[in-house]
């Protein structure tokens, strides 16, 4: 097997809490998936943390976050990474350009591939208010979003998640309709308390499992000339969780 292509994560910017759990479930996919278990058998990996300005408010204008998003991922292609990651919902929605030379990957493109391979259509959106406002996942799929105080009762946890503290959801759940439930933050997906609810898709795991793949097993050339919006995936990958 060649060697894995380097990956950098570029952490949220609500805080790099999120993100830490995305780093978490890509080595654990290296060991289930390649039997990765030496630090020679795993990808080179950089963890890229930015004090951003706020990028939380809903009417923030997208000029100062994007240059500083922008200047994170340059530092990761300097020092090597093949692979860079945006894992981070609110912050994806601050990147206003693509063309790096590296191999790019945000969150609204991974989950956009996976609901169209599980067919899974216009599913409920968890998120920050300024993922929702920014309209950035109906770019990628259709989706809806819960009611106006089912929003701020979302917010306040997301507020908790951020401070570290677990967050027990079951109570938010049961106010939610019978349909797919797609988690764009990453935060509430590292802090929640176990859930078996099926109707809850966690973006952390799924795009952990497809950076690994990519790093494995794709490379920059096969990324450069696929089709837009196009994500290359095996057969086994983003069976519904």
């Amino acid at each position: 097997m060649k060697k894995p292509r380097a990956i950098g994560i570029v952490a949220g910017g609500g805080g790099p809490l999120g993100s830490t759990s995305v780093l978490k479930d890509i080595i654990t996919e290296c060991q289930r998936k390649y039997n990765s278990c030496r630090s020679y058998e795993y990808p080179c990996i950089n963890f890229y943390s930015y004090p951003y300005s706020e990028t939380m408010l809903t009417d923030n204008p997208t000029t100062i976050p994007s240059r500083e998003l922008s200047f994170c991922i340059q530092q990761l292609k300097l020092i090597g990474m093949e692979i860079i990651v945006v894992p981070c919902f609110t912050m994806s929605s601050y990147l206003t350009y693509r063309n790096y030379g590296v191999e790019l990957i945000e969150a609204g493109a991974v989950m956009q591939k996976y609901l169209e391979k599980n067919n899974i259509k216009n599913p409920l959106v968890i998120c920050s208010n300024r993922t929702r406002k920014s309209g950035y996942c109906n770019k990628y799929f259709e989706c809806h979003y819960p009611s106006d105080s089912l929003q701020k009762e979302i917010s306040l946890l997301i507020e908790e998640a951020l401070k570290g503290d677990s967050v027990d959801l079951l109570p938010l759940l049961n106010k939610l309709p019978d349909m797919p439930i797609v988690c764009a933050m990453t935060t509430l997906n590292a802090q929640m308390k176990e859930l078996g609810d099926p109707r809850w898709i966690n973006p952390n795991k799924l795009i952990a499992e497809y950076i690994v793949y990519r790093s494995y097993e794709g490379t920059l050339e096969d990324h450069l000339f696929a089709p837009p919006g196009f994500l290359e995936t095996p057969q086994d990958s983003f069976a519904l969780i």
